[in-house]
């Protein structure tokens, strides 16, 4: 067989590289093909100009890449050399174009909201001691939902104690105001 092999160390996350990866093989014209037991993505008219193969896996960070271009009687060429010169040169920058891409994006990183899950609790305990129910209720409101906000964090712990200090905060200052009022009332 002669395929051009390449192994590239990219270090992205697996949706990442599987999108971008879909994007150039509908972009291509690639379709899923079987050849000689293995499945490969294909592309082109065998009388034409041949077909354009490709094989790809990415595990542990790493992409692996086979490309060969198939004669007329299904013989493989690899991207180098001068037989099939113009085919093999749009075919291999093609390929480099799709490692510019998969290099140059940098992924999406997820904030970490544990600052979020601190000032929930912070804001939980003080609705707990504060006799002053609007301002309970305001610190209540205020630490239930920056505890949404912290539940997906690293510190998600905090932020549910947080959520549950500003729940009895709000039951207990609803408690209070309403035997308050019932015994002026009464």
């Amino acid at each position: 067989m002669a395929r051009y092999i390449e192994h590239i160390q990219l270090d992205k996350p697996d949706d990442f590289v599987l999108t971008v990866m879909n994007n150039y093989l509908q972009k291509n014209g690639f379709m899923v093909s079987e050849l000689k037991n293995e499945t490969v993505y294909r592309t082109g008219n065998r009388l034409s100009d041949g077909y354009r193969y490709l094989k790809w896996s990415y595990v542990n960070g790493v992409l692996n890449l086979e490309a060969w271009l198939a004669g007329p009687f299904g013989l493989e060429y690899n991207l180098k050399g001068v037989l099939l010169y113009d085919r093999k040169t749009l075919y291999h920058q093609s390929l480099e174009d799709l490692k510019a891409s998969l290099q140059q994006i940098a992924p999406v990183h997820s904030v970490d909201n544990e600052r979020m899950a601190v000032i929930s609790l912070l804001l939980g305990i003080l609705a707990l001691i504060i006799l002053n129910p609007i301002f309970c209720l305001i610190f209540a409101i205020l630490s239930a939902t920056l505890a949404e906000v912290g539940l997906k964090s690293n510190k998600s712990g905090l932020a549910r104690a947080g959520r549950i200090c500003a729940t009895v905060s709000l039951l207990t200052t609803s408690v209070i105001s309403l035997i308050n009022f019932y015994i002026q009332f009464i």
